[in-house]
């Protein structure tokens, strides 16, 4: 894998092997980024949440793009590792913090290093969008989300977001083969 853009671009990193991830592709990965930068301009000042990190690409990417501080969570503790020596190898490990936990069994940690202003959540398809709605509850009920947070949510094609709350709304949603990517805004002043 490779960084796409910013300062680090085309830089190499690690991804998992086996058959347990599914590495988004950087064409997608593109055309995420492009869409976050259209809603958000830029993503310096941005603190960012990679939430089923993986090789923790989305979360680089961020960073190279000017993001000022990744909170990467993986729940393989080998697949953390990996992330931890990506970011030094990439000399960004001032820039994330990488936890090696559940994210839906551990919202309370995932929490506790917001608010966040971006998350991304790249979960195993078999994850429901209910219980991905149940863990942005936690968030928002904990502070950890800034308003007017992004949340972008890739998932199955053939699976829905179920409805979150007011405060969250589906602003556009884009389809890559058998994935799906939703991008969810958060205002608190939906309440």
């Amino acid at each position: 894998m490779r960084v796409i853009a910013g300062t680090h671009k085309g830089r190499p990193f690690a991804a998992p092997s086996g058959r347990d991830t599914r590495p988004t592709t950087d064409r997608v990965r593109e055309a995420i980024f492009s869409a976050v930068i259209s809603e958000l301009d830029t993503l310096e000042e941005v603190r960012v949440c990679d939430a089923f990190a993986g090789s923790g690409a989305f979360g680089i990417e961020s960073i190279s793009r000017g993001a000022e501080h990744v909170a990467f969570f993986e729940r393989d503790k080998k697949t953390a590792l990996l992330v931890k020596n990506n970011l030094k190898t990439l000399d960004m490990d001032n820039k994330g913090a990488v936890s090696s936990c559940d994210t839906l069994k551990s919202p309370s940690i995932v929490a506790g290093q917001g608010p966040y202003n971006l998350l991304f959540l790249d979960p195993p398809y078999k994850i429901s969008s209910g219980e991905i709605a149940n863990f942005l509850m936690h968030l928002r009920d904990a502070g950890a989300l800034s308003n007017r947070a992004m949340v972008v949510y890739e998932h199955a094609a053939h699976t829905e977001v179920e409805p979150i709350a007011a405060e969250f709304s589906v602003i556009k949603e884009k389809k890559y083969g058998d994935t799906l990517v939703s991008y969810l805004r958060y205002n608190e002043a939906s309440v």
